[in-house]
């Protein structure tokens, strides 16, 4: 069985092998060819605590107009669960809720 942590890193790896520019903070230490370790570095817009849990949000400022929106939008969610994954793993209390504000759209998905 993996660890939270092995599960964790498995999780980053498979959503940031998806998207453009991660910003990677610390190559992976390697072990056999696999990656034991890869450090990636993310901002939590606003995190904040209710009766039951966390919320996490995230603000993004995209108008929704372009063709590539829809792909966006899945690599948003997947960086906001991510976000969650990790606030759950710190603090050891659940994530109830997550947030994408989209300022421009003035409008929010919750889930």
């Amino acid at each position: 069985a993996k660890s939270s942590s092995e599960a964790l890193t498995g999780r980053q790896m498979e959503i940031f092998s998806n998207m453009e520019n991660p910003k990677v903070v610390d190559e992976p230490a390697v072990r056999g060819g696999e990656p034991l370790l890869r450090v990636i570095e993310g901002v939590v817009d606003l995190a904040f605590r209710e009766e039951g849990g966390w919320v996490i949000a995230d603000y993004k400022t995209d108008r929704g107009t372009d063709p590539n929106f829809s792909s966006r939008l899945k690599a948003y969610r997947q960086q906001v669960d991510l976000y969650a994954d990790a606030w759950t793993l710190l603090t050891g209390d659940p994530v109830k809720e997550r947030i994408l504000f989209f300022t421009a759209q003035d409008r929010l998905e919750s889930w």
